[in-house]
């Protein structure tokens, strides 16, 4: 009796018995494919021999044996590169690749099997080919196609076509295949079902060195003026100034300008002061009605260490005479030293109150001046109208003020991210009393200061190493907010300070109303920063408007965010409102006092620094007091304007 010369063993029993000599007689079946040797199969050994032209050549599969006790674990093998120190061929550094480092050549990958391998992938017998580079093929269906066997659908089955069947999963080879998976050669296993193995023991290979930091990103704390030189260098990310705006660099190695090539983006544009009004000096009328609550930095609350928790994003708070905006939900820590809230006006002390001087005769009534630029065009929010609102609609809700920043937006204000909380619900202050209508009474209390950006300090070489984050200074006609404590360097140059506002023209003195004997001139305040460079919209000139441009048009405010805009403001979409036209508010009709004796005009005081914090509320109204001289102008906060009364 002969063994087989392919697997060696004997040669089983026919159903009659007897033994054949050799697997001559016998064909062969391939374990992978179920093919018979004979016809093309997979080529993977080992195949097993079976009796050809007999039904039935493989009987049922016996009942699973005991699993056995699992072997002792292996030896922890050395931690493999992988696939993620991938690097590119690099001659130079070659010579230091050890076994198992992975690269790139020529759009190949390889793998290096000696330490300091020679030569170059493609090449040299130092690189093992993994992944060839090839043209980009037809997309194949991959396994993304799978589906389970059905003898129905089996006709229609074009070749690629991936089935599974008995915990096994097969490939077409065939268009309309027949048969079965497993049975049939017009299916290929590409994974066939079995038992989970052992687990494997854990691996204890020693963790890589730490990688090198990343550069820090140059965030607006790396602001620095234009310079045409510098420019080429610039990456993308990189603020500059330029003729008081600020821009933000979109391209790397930006050509051009500022405010005129499209490399740079406007984040912030320069503005002027508005003109000064002239002074009135008619007679006291009675008290016109409340005017509504303005829109600013409403909601303000006391910072308080039990209620933190709850506050929300946007969240206005006062600690130690500064204010603060809560950045993240919930907070943790107190305003001052937790990051979780952001300083927008430090505590500053409240200016002397003038001396009051004789009354003088009251002159006539001066020119009711133009209503101011405010948040108009504020609609209470409609669910209805809502898929209307474009971009930049104000709507109130529930007290508080929202911004449109999507255009048909979603949802309801409060809850929805399509709109953004400008000004927080706030209670209406009290409505002062009406003065006595003739001789004039005592002076009204002060009004409280309003909360501002107090604590401003002018730029100091000597005193600057001791101030702390969030101290805001004055150099050279612009403010600035220190954002390192210890800052080093000049405002303007260092990336220690932040552009908050840029210098502005002086606005045009007011003509004066009729007054007593002049008293001597106090010293000018500190120049205040506005929109300088608005103009009128003219059709002619706007296709030279840059992006930036802010122009006026029907009474409202536009600013061009394309250049060269189209359209006219209030249609285009290539303008957008900052500030809606309102309406001029009724003229009192009080009585007209006696006129009291005239009195010596007294000095004028100092004028106060311009604020740039938020509108303090309006105080109460006294009766008319005898008119003194003018006390310090407190700061003028930067909040939205009000309704007019």
């Amino acid at each position: 009796m002969k063994r087989c010369r392919h697997c060696g063993k004997s040669c089983p029993s026919n159903k009659r018995g007897s033994w054949y000599d050799s697997h001559e007689d016998y064909g062969w079946e391939c374990d992978s494919c179920k093919r018979v040797r004979k016809n093309p199969c997979c080529g993977k050994d080992p195949c097993v021999c079976v009796i050809q032209g007999r039904p039935g050549r493989r009987g049922p599969a016996g009942p699973a044996g005991a699993a056995g006790p699992a072997g002792p674990a292996g030896a922890t093998g050395a931690t493999g590169v992988g696939l993620t120190g991938i690097v590119a061929f690099d001659p130079a550094s070659a010579s230091g690749y050890r076994v198992g480092q992975v690269v790139t050549s020529n759009g190949s990958t390889y793998l290096v099997n000696t330490a300091s391998p020679t030569g170059t992938p493609g090449t040299s017998p130092d690189y093992t080919l993994i992944a060839g580079a090839g043209a980009t093929g037809a997309t194949g269906v991959g396994l993304t196609g799978i589906v389970p066997f059905d003898p129905a659908s089996a006709p229609g089955y074009r070749v690629g076509q991936v089935v599974t069947s008995n915990g096994s999963t097969y490939l077409v080879n065939t268009a309309s295949p027949t048969g079965t998976p497993g049975t049939s050669p017009d299916y290929t296993l590409i994974a066939g079902v079995g038992a989970t193995g052992a687990t494997g023991a854990t691996g204890t290979g020693s963790t890589g060195a730490t990688g090198p930091t990343g550069a820090t990103g140059v965030g607006l704390t790396g602001i620095v003026p234009f310079d045409p030189a510098s420019a080429p260098g610039y990456r993308v990310g990189q603020v500059v100034t330029s003729n008081g705006s600020t821009y933000l660099v979109n391209t790397a190695s930006p050509t051009g300008t500022p405010g005129t090539s499209p490399d740079y983006t406007l984040i912030a544009g320069v503005g002027a002061t508005g003109a000064t009004g002239a002074t009135g000096t008619g007679s006291t009328g009675a008290t016109g009605p409340t005017g509504a609550t303005g829109v600013g930095l409403t909601g303000i609350v006391p910072f308080d260490p039990a209620s933190a928790p709850g506050y929300p994003v946007g969240r206005a708070v006062t600690f130690n005479g500064s204010t603060y905006l809560v950045n993240t939900a919930p907070p943790t820590g107190t305003p001052g030293t937790s990051p979780d809230y952001t300083l927008i006006a430090g505590a500053g002390a409240t200016g002397a109150t003038g001396t009051s001087g004789a009354t003088g005769s009251s002159g006539p009534t001066g020119p009711t001046g133009a209503t101011g630029v405010g948040l108009t065009g504020i609609v209470p929010f409609d669910p209805t109208a809502a898929p209307g609102y474009p971009v930049g609609q104000v709507v109130t809700s529930n007290g508080s003020t929202y911004i449109v920043n999507t255009a048909s937006p979603t949802g309801t204000p409060g809850t929805s991210p399509d709109y953004t909380l400008i000004a927080g619900a706030g209670a209406t202050g009290a409505t002062g009393t009406s003065g006595a209508t003739g001789s004039s009474g005592p002076a009204g209390p002060t009004g409280a200061t309003g909360v501002g950006l107090t604590g401003i300090v002018p730029f100091d070489p000597t005193a600057s190493p001791g101030y702390p984050v969030g101290q805001v200074v004055t150099s050279n006609g612009s403010t600035y907010i220190v954002n390192t404590a210890s800052p080093t360097g000049t405002p303007g140059t260092s990336p220690d300070y932040t552009l908050i506002a840029g210098a502005g023209a002086t606005g045009a003195t007011g003509t004066s109303g009729a007054t007593g004997s002049s008293g001597p001139t106090g010293p000018t305040g500190a120049t205040g920063v506005g929109l300088t460079g608005i103009v009128p919209f003219d059709p002619t000139a706007s296709p030279g408007y840059p992006v930036g441009q802010v122009v006026t048009s029907n009474g409202s405010t536009y600013i061009v965010n394309t250049a060269p805009p189209t359209g006219t403001p209030g249609t285009s979409p290539d303008y957008t409102l900052i500030a809606g036209a309102g309406a001029t508010g009724a003229t009192g009709t009080g009585a007209t006092g006696a006129t009291g004796a005239t009195g010596a005009t007294g000095a004028t005081g100092a004028t106060g620094a311009t604020g740039t914090g938020p509108t303090g509320a309006t105080g109460a109204t006294g009766a008319t007091g005898a008119t003194g001289a003018t006390g310090a102008t407190g700061a003028t906060g930067t909040g939205p304007t009000g309704a007019t009364g």
